[in-house]
């Protein structure tokens, strides 16, 4: 893992002094940076912009940032069940700030019932139930219909590290 380095929330209230840094821009090198750290048997911690006012992001060995992962693409393939509203859905990377979605998006499909604070990222304001106002309107996790997720498991007592498709 490389680059020890400082991590701080937003506010400066919470910090980890010199953890390894790492900043994967594609989910081929996510997965392998998970193969690796669990292979060394490091503890990981991927942060988004650090806008949490608890202790919950804060990394104590390996910090993921996933800064280079913003990006805002069409939808490539959806369930057959929702082909007729595939021009509604986006596939938008981890990382990528709200602000940048929203002016990618523009109008109907921005991002609905934001809070005041668009520079989290959308994994970031998603885990956290990010939300505006409105009674109506759910928190910023509602609009996710699928995720890709890194997970570890054991098979045969050896641990499988793979990106996996959650729908």
């Amino acid at each position: 893992i490389p680059s020890l380095l400082p991590w701080v929330n937003w506010i400066s209230d919470y910090a980890s002094a010199g953890v390894g840094r790492v900043a994967p821009s594609t989910p081929e090198d996510l997965v392998e940076v998970v193969r690796q750290a669990v292979a060394d048997g490091r503890r990981i911690r991927v942060t988004g912009a650090g806008h949490s006012t608890t202790s919950v992001a804060r990394p104590d060995d390996v910090w993921v940032t996933l800064d280079q992962m913003q990006a805002v693409l069409p939808l490539e393939h959806v369930k057959s069940s929702r082909r007729d509203e595939l021009d509604d859905y986006v596939r938008i990377d981890a990382g990528t700030r709200l602000k940048t979605a929203n002016r990618v998006l523009l109008g109907d499909r921005a991002v609905f019932n934001m809070g005041s604070f668009d520079w989290q990222s959308l994994i970031g304001a998603a885990c956290t139930g990010t939300h505006g106002s409105g009674i109506e309107l759910g928190p910023i996790a509602d609009s996710i219909v699928s995720i890709d997720m890194v997970t570890v498991r054991k098979v045969d007592g050896e641990p499988d590290v793979r990106m996996r498709w959650i729908e």
